[in-house]
């Protein structure tokens, strides 16, 4: 009779992207969606090592991934490149979990930067002008986990001041929402901020209308004294003739008194009486070359006048 074979399985290949890590028999399937979403590092890009490890715990806590032989396996297939190169040179199953293989990975990976500047930076973070929340959010945090534990500000206080950075009115209501962790308050932000652009538009707004109104009455205003201007003009005009004749009519009756009959009276007393019947100034030169001889010359002397508004009336004449 022959002996009943028995089935013994064989050991289980490990990849060899695999190679430094330690895991169970049987493995839990990995996210459908992996290839599409993973976050990927390769020392490059400007994505820094604290960076990709926060983006990477993001990623397993919105996928709520837990086993630990899928969060080592999604961290050794998110390395690219010469990363890569360095987790598989790594030795044959010496990383049983992932909090070994994160300082593994830090320790080779970040950049080492002075302590004591990382907490001048950190004491001085400001949000620039041209940076939204979410970026800010993620440059306050790779400064503050790029800080060794043993410097590193306590959670309580990075809330304390992760406000800070922002302007006075920002700063004022992120801080009376009482909020008890860091991740809360730079989630809120942003409704924050939405509500304040809101708030500043519909100002803006009222504003404008108030301005517009302004300007209407403004409009109205000046037509108004357009208006009144010219009526002061109109008047003024008025006056102005009026004034402008009062002074002819008293430069006629001067250059009469002074000049005009004691020379009519010098050439003969019955052209003075014949004078005095003449009641228009306009007549008079028509007047003298009547009664002229050639005895008496019938130009006048500007000379013998002192006073200007004689001569000017008499050179008109």
């Amino acid at each position: 009779m022959n002996p009943i074979p028995v089935h013994t399985s064989l050991p289980r290949k490990v990849p060899e992207r695999y190679k430094p890590l330690i895991l169970p028999p049987i493995l839990n399937p990995l996210p459908a969606n992996h290839p599409e979403y993973l976050p990927r590092f390769d020392g490059e890009n400007g994505i820094t090592a604290q960076k990709h490890i926060q983006a990477f715990e993001d990623y397993l806590n919105l996928y709520e991934v837990e086993d630990e032989d899928v969060s080592l396996r999604l961290f050794s297939l998110s390395l690219q490149g010469e990363v890569r190169t360095w987790f598989k040179a790594l030795p044959e199953a010496s990383i049983s979990d992932l909090q070994q293989c994160s300082k593994l990975f830090l320790d080779r990976w970040m950049v080492k930067v002075n302590p004591l500047l990382l907490i001048e930076e950190y004491n001085h973070l400001e949000r620039h002008p041209d940076e939204s929340v979410q970026q800010f959010s993620d440059r306050f945090n790779q400064v503050y986990l790029s800080m060794p534990l043993n410097i590193r500000p306590p959670p309580d206080m990075a809330l304390l001041q992760y406000p800070r950075a922002f302007d006075p009115e920002m700063e004022f209501h992120l801080r009376e929402r009482f909020l008890s962790t860091l991740k809360q308050m730079q989630d809120i932000t942003v409704d924050v901020e939405e509500n304040l652009k809101r708030r500043e538009e519909q100002c803006r707004e009222e504003q404008e209308e108030r301005l517009h109104s302004v300007l209407q009455k403004t409009e109205e205003m000046m037509q108004q004294i357009t208006i009144k201007v010219k009526c002061l003009e109109h008047q003024n005009r008025s006056v102005s003739q009026q004034e402008s004749s009062d002074i002819h009519e008293q430069t006629y009756h001067k250059t009469e008194d002074v000049f005009i009959q004691p020379y009519v009276k010098e050439r003969s007393p019955d052209m003075l009486c014949e004078y005095n019947s003449f009641h228009s100034f306009s007549c008079l030169p028509k007047y003298v070359e009547c009664f002229d001889d050639d005895n008496h010359s019938d130009q006048i002397s500007l000379a013998e006048v002192s006073d200007p508004i004689l001569v000017e009336s008499t050179v008109q004449v």
